[in-house]
């Protein structure tokens, strides 16, 4: 794979979540924990994770966000720092503190049935986004062993090589999230990517470590994560030398068998561009 120097941006804004229950520390369940799907009523707070990307005026993203809230289920509010803030709670299934609204999504891409996270649309500044909105994992909760996820996913990207101008594409296509939580890594495969354009079919994110996000279990590229785009089974290099790599994203719910969903975002950037992604997997085999 081949790994790069991270921007190092990606944003964990903190805020004070629900408090874990009893339990004692990492390394497996410890305590009988009840995730509350994303749409429940039952009284109370979840803390949830929201992952995305900011975009610049000319498409390209600029950062990567991991931000920690909390959805207030019986009002249905959302309070995340960094993102929104709405005490009121979804009004025609949208959220809005005057500044961002944050609303379900209807890309094509993301068509799975989710329990504990919602794909939304994030519209502020005059430009929308595809962020990942969930009720978090926490990281006490980890089993042992691993676990894999399937999904979908979405890539786009600039590319400005060639000298013919700048050239922007998008994918959709299948996802495959392996977790191996007893060593700490995770590794995303995103495959049959169609679209016009694109010069890859196959994402592939290597070695993304699993972290402690303020009690929630999250993952994020680190010192040995890659990035490698094969065309038909063969490597390609349409950034050219990569730059800079970074990804991020979340663990979602569960039960006893450990985490139920998962999701994150990634871009990677070059002398001949930048592509970047979502993906979401909401089935664990």
């Amino acid at each position: 794979m081949t790994t790069t120097g991270r921007r190092g941006a990606v944003a964990l804004a903190l805020l004070t979540g629900l408090a874990a229950c009893g339990g004692g520390g990492d390394g497996g369940p410890q305590t009988v924990f009840t995730y509350q799907t994303f749409n429940s009523t039952v009284p109370g707070d979840s803390t949830v994770r929201a992952v995305g990307f900011d975009r610049d005026s000319g498409g390209l993203v600029i950062d990567l966000e991991n931000l920690r809230g909390t959805l207030t289920r019986d009002t249905d509010a959302l309070d995340i720092a960094g993102l929104i803030v709405d005490a009121n709670g979804r009004s025609g299934n949208t959220w809005s503190d005057g500044t961002t609204t944050v609303s379900p999504s209807n890309a094509a891409a993301f068509t799975g049935t989710y329990d504990f996270l919602i794909p939304v649309t994030v519209t502020r500044g005059g430009l929308s986004d595809t962020f990942l909105v969930g009720v978090a994992t926490r990281h006490q909760d980890l089993p042992g062993g691993s676990a894999t996820f399937s999904g979908q996913s979405a890539v786009g990207g600039v590319l400005t090589g060639g000298g013919s101008g700048a050239s922007g594409f998008e994918a959709v296509g299948d996802l495959t999230l392996s977790a191996d939580f007893t060593s700490g890594l995770v590794d995303v495969v995103m495959e049959s990517l169609s679209g016009a354009g694109v010069p890859f079919d196959k994402v592939t994110l290597s070695d993304l470590a699993i972290l402690n996000g303020a009690g929630d279990a999250i993952f994020a590229d680190a010192a040995g994560s890659g990035i490698e785009m094969t065309s038909g089974g063969v490597v390609i290099q349409p950034l050219g030398t990569i730059d800079d790599f970074a990804a991020t994203g979340s663990f979602f719910g569960g039960d006893g068998n450990g985490p139920a969903e998962a999701g994150g975002t990634f871009y990677a950037e070059g002398p001949d561009g930048q592509i970047f992604g979502i993906f979401v997997a909401d089935q664990r085999n």
